[in-house]
């Protein structure tokens, strides 16, 4: 049966069967920039939506985590606040498909990422939280995960009742065995145990890769306490530093929705 009011959750199929897509709205799904470049040049309109759901290119962008479609069409003049028969934007609709490369994309490129946007509870959450150094995985520049991890921390300091431990603290709290035992460290049991070491409610670690044409940041958030896994994401971006840059404060505001749902 084929629902063509507006839904939360869609296939292509369903989509497409309750209205013909545009030409741009095919580009967007499929992540075809130099197809949608070449449409709206010729003249498609940026904002057209389809009539049953509501839903323009740049929906379509985001529930298919099509980032550089989404930054071309934001670009040629997409209204990002614009709503779905559901009553959803763009950015909604990106977190709630768990497309943050989507969500940091609109957020920069709308300039709403100078704040980190955290859920009201984690503003709460009078926790610390040990940021260990993301580790780089495959051919990952190596001046990568040092540079991101800092700009982790700064997001992190963002949040009020969240005080954290840098990597350099570690250094300066912990042996050197402590230390070396830090920078081996990968299963929850040994993380937790670091964290339980520096007294602090949560130990945050990650890890950056590169996957074909995108880098792929993942953050996981241990309580120490319990030697418990609380939230982990997982963020797609193109693989140049600044789309990485870009992703970090939807990547973190997701992590600590979920650290709050936990709490």
């Amino acid at each position: 049966m084929t629902v063509c009011a507006p839904a939360l959750v869609l296939t292509s199929i369903a989509l497409a069967s309750c209205a013909t897509m545009s030409p741009l709205m095919n580009a967007a799904e499929n992540g075809d920039v130099e197809s949608a470049k070449r449409l709206l040049d010729q003249g498609a309109d940026v904002n057209e939506h389809v009539t049953a759901l509501k839903w323009t290119a740049l929906h379509v962008a985001a529930w298919k985590g099509q980032a550089e479609v989404a930054r071309l069409l934001i670009r040629r003049g997409a209204d990002v606040d614009a709503v779905t028969g559901a009553n959803q934007t763009a950015l909604q609709l990106a977190r709630v498909y768990g497309k943050e490369n989507v969500a940091a994309v609109i957020l920069a490129e709308t300039g709403r990422a100078t704040k980190t946007p955290v859920p009201e509870k984690a503003l709460s959450l009078h926790a610390s939280a040990l940021v260990m150094e993301l580790k780089a995985v495959g051919a990952v520049p190596g001046h990568v995960p040092s540079l991101v991890t800092k700009i982790l921390l700064a997001k992190l300091d963002d949040v009020v009742g969240l005080r954290t431990v840098s990597p350099e603290d570690i250094q300066l709290m912990l042996s050197v065995e402590k230390q070396k035992d830090a920078l081996g460290c990968d299963d929850v049991k040994c993380i937790a145990e670091i964290g339980g070491a520096l007294g602090v409610d949560l130990v945050i670690s990650g890890q950056i890769g590169i996957m074909g044409s995108q880098y792929n940041l993942n953050l996981t958030a241990i309580d120490a306490k319990r030697s418990l896994v609380v939230a982990r994401v997982s963020v797609q971006v193109a693989s140049t530093e600044d789309a990485l840059t870009q992703s970090v404060p939807a990547a973190v505001a997701s992590l600590l929705a979920k650290i709050a749902r936990d709490h």
